[in-house]
């Protein structure tokens, strides 16, 4: 199992949190992320899903600079479509840094691919 732990470097969405944000690995490598807290019995889970481009770009954009009408446009199914690696990681306190987890595409839960 492969683990990465990346520091969060800035929010691109944001609502009660930043629900769209990218963060960085030590060797640079940007993730588009995205935050979710959902009700697990009687618990809140804040968790994340990221997704790791090749040359730091989407469609040609580099998601350093990217905001929030490029992801629109792009989507959700998009970035899983166009994405080189997959991680998801549990958000466990407020440190600006998290350990994720690499999965393989087929494995993303139905309920993250919402539509568009």
């Amino acid at each position: 199992m492969s683990i990465i732990n990346v520091a969060f470097k800035k929010t691109i969405i944001y609502y009660d949190g930043p629900q769209v944000f990218l963060a960085e690995d030590k060797e640079g490598k940007l993730y588009v992320c995205l935050w979710e807290i959902r009700e697990e019995g009687c618990k809140w889970k804040e968790r994340i899903i990221c997704f790791y481009f090749v040359n730091n770009e989407i469609n040609g954009i580099n998601v350093d600079i990217i905001d929030a009408d490029s992801l629109i446009d792009i989507g959700f199914i998009g970035m899983c479509d166009k994405a080189e690696e997959y991680f998801v990681g549990d958000i466990i306190d407020s440190s600006d840094s998290f350990d994720l987890k690499k999965i393989e595409k087929k494995n993303i839960a139905k309920e993250w691919l919402f539509s568009e």
